[in-house]
């Protein structure tokens, strides 16, 4: 008797399971539709760099993301149909490989609280993820290397991403810096007086000062972005080249715990992980068009580990009792903090050294469209010099990071 109750109460759960693939479908589908918002604003105002709006890293997103991935979270749920749950699982993790690359700027729009919440609530969704498809696949000893290898990269592009973020409030403070300098020397310059004809140019500069200090514009072209976003583009174009010759990322028809959605949940997470691949790579590139004359690749500047740092140095909230205990928690956060430290210096240096190498891929590219540029502007300028003196002037008044090559104004 109670052998059929229990196979009632299963009956009855596996019911329900289509209607949770109908959820993480729906979840996915607004991922997406939010990529695809911001994609289409960044292409409708030629910012190649893709700032977020609607992709913004915070409780919404996480929630949509957890849900996304609650497939390769799932551990207790029987994989009937093994190659169609393990496709599932797979595009998963390349879907959530993906967005960590395409939240990254909007860490610059954040508060210290707010990216401290964010940036603790990913991880632990992302160390979540990566334990749930350990302990599946080394149980079920089944493709082991196809999911531990994705699973490592997304770890990878987590670190990636919080080194970002305990760097955002000194990019901030030092770009504040600079423009208070900028935005002084401007003024003198307008007591000296200027034509009226002038008026729109000086006008300009301050609009060239704004958007070269963008937050978000700062973290989408730094080093540790623009790696990201190139391990983010050739990882999954080869991984998914490699597993579809073998024939693993796949839909094989027949029955799945989730139903028909299962298939669904494949196809809209493929679409999403494509759309986010060609974000990426646009991303990479325009950072690596005008990275191409850059010679401090070995360099690490000190906004990168001011706060670890920072912290390392301050004893505040930590009281030192008269026993030995308050010195060696001191000297515990210490050695922590360094550990860190070398982290990120190891993350920034292996950053830079990919972009170093990767920019000799695209400099023909670079150069040729540079010419090109030059080309249709000499052809096309009704007032030779006038345009080029335009740009050399508000040129100037693009604020860079310490280290950061010129960057052209048109990227602005």
């Amino acid at each position: 008797m109670d052998h059929d109750s229990d196979s009632k109460v299963q009956k009855q759960l596996d019911a329900a399971m289509p209607w949770v693939g109908l959820y993480i479908a729906a979840a996915s589908a607004l991922c997406i539709l939010a990529m695809s918002a911001d994609a289409f604003n960044s292409f409708r105002r030629k910012k190649l760099w893709f700032p977020c709006k609607y992709t913004s890293l915070n409780g919404a997103s996480l929630t949509l993301l957890a849900v996304a991935m609650k497939l390769p979270m799932d551990i207790n749920t029987v994989m009937i149909n093994s190659e169609t749950d393990t496709s599932a699982k797979f595009t998963s993790l390349l879907f959530m490989f993906t967005a960590l690359n395409i939240v990254m700027p909007s860490l610059g729009s954040m508060n210290d609280k707010d990216l401290f919440t964010s940036c603790v609530g990913l991880a632990l969704l992302v160390v979540t993820i990566t334990a749930n498809v350990s302990i599946h696949t080394i149980e079920v000893q089944r493709f082991l290397s196809q999911a531990m290898i994705p699973s490592v990269v997304m770890l990878v592009s987590l670190a990636m991403l919080v080194c970002l973020a305990l760097s955002v409030s000194a990019m901030k403070r030092s770009l504040k810096l600079k423009y208070e300098e900028k935005h002084r020397e401007a003024l003198e310059k307008e007591e000296e007086g200027f034509e009226l004809g002038d008026q729109r140019r000086e006008m300009m500069k301050y609009w060239v000062m704004a958007e070269s200090s963008c937050p978000q514009f700062v973290i989408a072209r730094s080093s540790v972005c623009a790696a990201s976003s190139l391990m983010t583009f050739f990882f999954v174009i080869l991984y998914t080249f490699v597993h579809v010759i073998h024939g693993i990322v796949k839909y094989v028809p027949g029955k799945t715990p989730y139903g028909v959605y299962t298939k669904r949940i494949i196809e809209i997470q493929f679409y999403g992980t494509g759309i986010a691949v060609i974000l990426a790579m646009l991303r990479w590139f325009v950072t690596i068009s005008f990275r191409c004359s850059s010679t401090n690749t070995w360099m690490i500047e000190g906004y990168w580990i001011q706060t670890l740092s920072n912290c390392r140095n301050s004893s505040a909230g930590i009281k030192i009792g008269p026993n030995r205990w308050g010195k060696c928690l001191l000297d515990a956060k210490w050695c922590v903090l360094t550990f860190c430290i070398g982290v990120q210096c190891f993350i920034v240096l292996s950053s830079k050294t990919l972009i170093f190498f990767s920019r000799f891929m695209v400099a023909p590219i670079v150069l040729c469209f540079s010419h090109i540029n030059m080309f249709a502007r000499r052809h096309h300028d009704t007032s030779p010099g006038g345009d080029d003196m335009d740009l050399n002037y508000l040129s100037s008044y693009v604020l860079l990071l310490d280290g950061e090559v010129e960057l052209p104004t048109s990227l602005v």
